[in-house]
């Protein structure tokens, strides 16, 4: 019996990047905090996320940013989910 992840908690691990998250279609919580995502092409895969509820970025180099948020929310925005 497989069941879903709906929550993931990856805070401080280093990650640089995202690849393959795209493929957790139910997820609806991430936290990614306190890791060394510093580019917004790193996280615009979470756009396909059609639950995704929450998340947080804080600590990460990204979050330093100009207009850090607005960049966020067009990642998913823009999205087709």
């Amino acid at each position: 019996v497989s069941c879903p992840i709906v929550k993931l908690v990856l805070r401080s691990n280093a990650l640089t990047s995202l690849r393959g998250i795209e493929n957790l279609k139910l997820l609806e919580g991430l936290d990614l905090s306190y890791n060394i995502i510093s580019k917004f092409s790193e996280i615009e895969p979470l756009g396909s996320l059609p639950f995704l509820q929450n998340l947080s970025l804080e600590g990460n180099p990204i979050c330093n940013a100009r207009c850090y948020r607005a960049q966020v929310f067009s990642c998913f925005t823009n999205s087709d989910r």
